[in-house]
């Protein structure tokens, strides 16, 4: 007997060190994910491309067509050289903004009145509100209505009527180009082109109408102030001769005399100013210099001829010194010669510097005495003009006055001309390039809009179909079990009706060993049993995350496959809250359950029974209240375990779901693997993923995963014209019991190696 080695549980810190199995892989484009989403999510395609398609078609079949007629405007950029010179009003920007100005002004109320007044539009059963459905489309219906409606309409019919028309009318500019398209829509065509027509012409004939109301109102607001101001004018120039008569002033060409005579002497006191800061600082510089012993650097020194030719003179003789010194010594007559010349030069040289200077001083001096002369009658002069200024300032003030109003009478004037010149010559600032023709074509078009329903139907179901992709919580494929659990699919077990199912879902591997069904179980019982290359798993443990999974279906078939296969199978039923084992599998009345067994009250023994439709046994589960934890966590449990892994080939636990309760975490200790089944396309992804990291928490061999109830592909299932299985009149099947000559070979060598490596006994021929 072998026995089983209790696990320990992990320690909550080591736990928490470990790699996250469950964390979501970043996502890559799958094109065979894409194509899974397109079948799953079919129906939502189809049904969002039939209802758009439906709707496109209800509007073509109760839309009535209509006309749209368009013409071309473009706001004109250039200017009449005659009509625009010194415009009243200044022509139209082509600018975006001032674009859109004009848009809404060709969709303005007041231009839409005019045209419904030009082409009595209120008088048209299409434009008209009040008038019959009746009188639409027929040309006598139309006739009599004309003659029952008063030729100007009720205020009420005219509004309606534009409003209407402006409902029906759209204008948009050309990209950023200063050019409008006008369109208006109408069930006939000719009445398209001919209302398109006389907007764009009421706009051009309201552009004209407003340059020549400003032009008139310009030219009588000129006239007037033109005749203000030459009364102004008037009044203003003989106030400034009065005013000369009376004070006695005399205008000379050249203006008062004082002020001339000022403004002479003023001039000249300023060069004056300026002559004798120039001597000064020549006078300044050169004392500085003398000072410095450097005087012959003087700019007068240096331009006086004299003190030239005496440096030459001396540099002449220094010349001779220096060749005389190169023979003689300085006692030489020779040599004293020069050095007396030389010293002569030098005093001549200083005397005539002395003299430069004292010129300097005299012409400071005269330059001084001629500023004060010229101080002295600028202040004679300013007395005098003191005398008079009173008075010049208020005639300047009086002529300043009266040039004003001149000034201003003469700009009037020249307007009023330009103004009265324009009167007759106003241009547009709008032309129509291209003016509207009868359309050909109608509005809504038929193939048009199926073109557009079609692709944009099935877009929008393609979007439908991944949002609602993206929103389910749910595990319902291989892929997604891989990508957001992380643990391996053992199989996915197709959708069984009850109907489908005459002996119960669990009995399909027995009477229906060929089914679908039957072939997603035999996958799941191959894959267990390859799963391990050292040892077959013999205690195995069926869970779920939440009820109602197939869990109990699942455990059942198993033990009945692995029983027809000729193992010795006991399933055990564990879900100590909710027991289904002996419901599942038809049998009734038990002498025990595991809870008798494990409180001592009966031995194992007399409370396995056996399946009626396989060589399974049962350990069913009990009805009665319980505490499950009591059992869990005794020794009589591990003992009971240890007991039936060495009676049995195979010993399949059914417990209780992971995350309602915690039952399953403390049998997970005592099992070889765990088999966790999920359905597919309900069970949030959420609660698998919290149900297989407790496992994990509790050290639990997690097999791998069963998906159940999947929607099976219909070009993989062979089931309804390959091997169908029939079954005889008292219900039993009508085919032998699957053998290991219906397993391939490569699987019967596999199996055979590790269940002789495990200790277990192979399977007899035949089974």
């Amino acid at each position: 007997m072998n026995l089983r080695v209790k696990r320990p549980i992990v320690d909550l810190e080591e736990f928490e060190r470990r790699p996250d199995p469950f964390a979501s892989a970043p996502s890559t484009f799958d094109i065979n994910a894409v194509l899974h989403v397109l079948r799953a999510r079919r129906n939502v395609i189809l049904g969002t491309a039939g209802a758009v398609v439906a709707a496109a078609l209800l509007v073509l079949l109760f839309v009535v067509p209509t006309y749209s007629a368009t013409a071309v405007m473009m706001i004109d950029q250039r200017r009449n050289a005659v009509a625009d010179v010194n415009a009243v009003l200044s022509g139209l920007a082509t600018d975006s903004a001032s674009v859109q100005n004009q848009i809404q002004i060709l969709t303005s109320r007041q231009l839409a009145a005019r045209v419904v007044d030009t082409l009595a539009l209120h008088r048209d059963p299409e434009f008209n509100t009040q008038m019959s459905s009746e009188l639409l489309g027929t040309a006598s219906a139309a006739s009599d209505a004309t003659s029952r409606i008063p030729i100007n309409g009720t205020d009420k019919v005219r509004d309606a009527a534009i409003t209407r028309l402006l409902k029906r009318l759209s204008v948009e500019q050309l990209g950023l180009s200063s050019t409008m398209t006008i369109s208006v829509a109408s069930v006939d065509a000719a009445k398209s082109a001919r209302i398109t027509n006389a907007i764009a012409d009421a706009y051009i004939e309201d552009q004209l109408n407003s340059k020549f109301e400003a032009t008139r109102k310009a030219a009588t607001w000129l006239s007037q102030r033109v005749r203000q101001m030459a009364e102004q004018v008037q009044a203003d120039e003989a106030a400034v001769q009065t005013y000369k008569a009376k004070r006695g002033i005399v205008d000379t060409p050249g203006g008062s005399i004082i002020d001339q005579q000022t403004a002479s002497v003023n001039v000249q006191l300023i060069n004056a100013k300026a002559d004798l800061a120039q001597k000064i600082a020549l006078y300044d510089r050169a004392i500085e210099l003398q000072r410095a012993g450097r005087a012959v650097e003087a700019s007068q020194v240096v331009a006086s001829p004299l003190i030239a030719q005496l440096r030459a003179q001396e540099a002449e003789l220094r010349r001779q010194e220096a060749q005389l010194a190169s023979r003689y010594l300085p006692q030489h007559p020779k040599m004293v010669d020069v050095r007396s010349q030389r010293r002569d030069t030098r005093v001549k040289i200083n005397a005539e510097v002395s003299r430069v200077i004292d010129s300097l001083a005299s012409d400071v001096a005269v330059g001084r005495a001629n500023v004060k002369s010229l101080e002295d009658s600028l202040a004679q002069l300013q007395s005098k003009f003191q005398v008079q200024g009173n008075d010049s300032v208020a005639l300047k003030a009086l002529e300043s006055i009266a040039a004003s109003s001149r000034s201003n009478y003469e700009a009037l004037l020249s307007r009023l001309k330009e103004v009265q010149g324009q009167e007759g010559i106003a241009a547009a600032d709008a032309r129509i390039i291209s003016r509207a023709m009868e359309p050909t074509t109608s509005s809504p078009r038929p193939l048009l809009v199926l073109g557009v329903a079609l692709p944009a139907s099935l877009v929008l179901g393609l979007m439908f179909a991944f949002f609602a992709e993206a929103l389910d919580p749910s595990l319902r494929t291989r892929e997604h079990v891989d990508r957001h659990v992380g643990v391996p699919v053992l199989t996915t077990v197709p959708e069984v009706s009850d109907e489908g199912a005459r002996h119960g879902v669990a009995s399909l591997v027995v009477y229906e060993p060929s089914s679908s069904f039957s072939e997603a179980i035999r996958g799941l019982y191959l894959g267990l049993s390859l799963s391990d290359a050292e040892r077959t798993p013999k205690v195995l443990l069926v869970t779920s995350a939440v009820p109602g999974e197939g869990k109990t279906v699942i455990a059942v078939s198993l033990a009945r496959l692995a029983a027809r296969n000729g193992r010795r199978v006991l399933i055990v039923d564990a879900d100590f809250r909710r027991p289904a084992v002996a419901r599942t599998m038809g049998v009734t009345s038990p002498p025990g359950s595991v809870v008798d067994v494990l409180e001592g009250r009966l031995p194992v023994e007399r409370c396995i029974v056996g399946d009626g439709q396989s060589q399974a046994a049962v350990l069913s589960g009990s009805d009665k209240p319980i505490n499950p934890s009591d059992l869990l966590t005794s020794d009589a449990l591990e003992k009971l375990m240890v007991q039936l892994r060495g009676r049995y080939d195979l010993v399949i636990v059914d417990s209780a779901p992971v995350v309602p309760v915690h039952d399953t975490l403390a049998l997970a200790r005592l099992c070889d693997a765990t088999v966790f089944v999920t359905h597919s396309g309900k069970t949030p992804r959420e609660a698998v993923a919290t149900a297989l990291k407790s496992l994990r928490s509790m050290s639990a061999n997690v097999a791998g995963v069963v998906l159940t109830r999947t929607r099976l592909d219909p070009r993989y299932d062979y089931h309804d014209y390959l091997y169908s299985s029939q079954l005889r009149r008292d219900g039993q099947p009508a085919l032998p019991p699957r053998t290991w000559a219906s397993v391939p070979a490569e699987l019967t060598s596999a199996l055979r190696k590790r269940l002789t490596r495990s200790g277990e006994p192979p399977m007899r021929s035949g089974q």
